[in-house]
């Protein structure tokens, strides 16, 4: 079993242009797109937390690298990432996987 985490912040084109209450686009600008990074802390109840293995995906789907977590007690898993800190840049999608 697998569970796919979207861990949304802000992205936005390259010399993107928006009026000062970001309701308007004045200019879409263009490639590459740059996402904020962000930090995130969560917990999963899950009994079989000691086997659950978290990956940070590609845009395509592809695990880019598999992330450190701890169960901090029986069935809870502990997850802390820094999306600026991951290897191949930050990503909004995680994969959480029984292993």
């Amino acid at each position: 079993s697998r569970l796919v985490l979207v861990y949304s912040t802000e992205m936005v084109n390259t010399d993107m242009v928006v009026d000062y209450d970001r309701k308007k686009m004045i200019h879409t600008g263009t490639s590459p797109v740059l996402m904020r990074c962000g930090t995130l802390s969560a917990t999963v109840r899950h009994p079989a937390a000691d086997r659950l293995a978290l990956y940070a995906l590609a845009f395509d789907g592809t695990r880019r690298e598999r992330l450190s977590t701890s169960v901090a007690e029986a069935g809870i898993l502990r997850i802390d990432l820094d999306t600026a800190l991951l290897a191949a840049g930050p990503t909004p999608f995680f994969e959480l996987v029984v292993e």
